[in-house]
């Protein structure tokens, strides 16, 4: 089967990250064993995870004319999955000279056992090299940014984080300092040395939101069904999170594919979007 259609390019850069350790089972035992001394130490409650490098393929955003807001293009009719990562995501982000936001016609080979083969690619709209502020034209730069904290808890037992325990306010210390916060120990103050004062972080331009409740499962449809997907093999739907009927489907206690990023990054708009409507 073959694929075709426009999207979105996303690069996600590689780093480390602490994934939450189950508690481990305990055998059933037959009768009660006598008090044991508690042992010290014990397996770590976290592990340190390094993710690659990710080049992604999603949906282009569009602005809402209801809202206002971005959301992702409703014609838009490609599945979102990762073209490549690690080295490979370099190499070829290097090849076809891409970086995130550029929009692309993409066209596909998907096989009935769920692997699929990149045809063709290319680059449309250079979307994310649209005024670049990364360049210093003799004026400092006023950064803006929304720090969401997110609550998995929908997914118990799988591992995932508790409730965030930092709060907005605890948060908002940490990024732009006030009277209670030691010299030198927000992101403010690590941005303006960093920067050697290129770069601002004002607290006006600064937003915290959260704790973000989000699903940890769930799917999108498509707005009208798709003939072309009909008869897809389950492990190509699996492989491409989409069907005839469905697309973009999530399961954040098992995964961490562009479809689940993306459910994140709808709970969090749509909880900020209620906040100021």
């Amino acid at each position: 089967m073959t694929i075709n259609g426009v999207g979105m390019i996303r690069y996600m850069e590689g780093a480390p990250s602490a994934a939450r350790n189950p508690p481990p089972v305990r055998p059933k035992l037959r009768r009660r064993p006598p008090p044991a001394r508690a042992q010290p130490g014990g397996p770590p409650v976290l592990d340190t995870v390094i993710t690659p490098p990710q080049l992604q393929l999603v949906c282009p955003q569009i602005i809402d004319i209801v809202t206002g807001y971005p959301k992702e293009d409703p014609n838009c009719f490609l599945p979102q999955v990762v073209l490549a990562q690690g080295a490979a995501a370099e190499q070829m982000r290097n090849e076809y000279g891409m970086a995130s936001g550029d929009i692309v016609n993409v066209t596909m080979d998907v096989s009935a056992n769920g692997s699929f083969a990149l045809t063709g690619l290319m680059t449309l709209v250079r979307g994310s090299q649209k005024g670049c502020k990364c360049i210093y034209s003799g004026k400092p730069v006023d950064d803006r940014a929304v720090l969401y904290l997110l609550d998995f808890s929908s997914c118990p037992g799988s591992g995932m984080a508790a409730p965030a325990a930092l709060t907005p306010e605890v948060a908002g210390r940490l990024l732009t300092p006030d009277g209670t916060s030691a010299p030198g120990s927000s992101f403010e103050a690590y941005q303006l040395i960093c920067s050697y004062e290129k770069r601002l972080f004002n607290p006006d331009n600064v937003a915290v939101v959260g704790p973000v409740p989000v699903p940890c499962t769930g799917a999108l449809t498509h707005p009208r069904p798709r003939p072309d997907l009909v008869g897809l093999s389950r492990a190509a739907a699996d492989a491409l999170r989409m069907n005839s009927t469905h697309s973009g489907w999530w399961d954040l206690s098992h995964s961490c594919s562009p479809a689940d990023m993306n459910a994140i990054e709808r709970a969090a708009e749509a909880f900020a979007q209620q906040l100021v409507a």
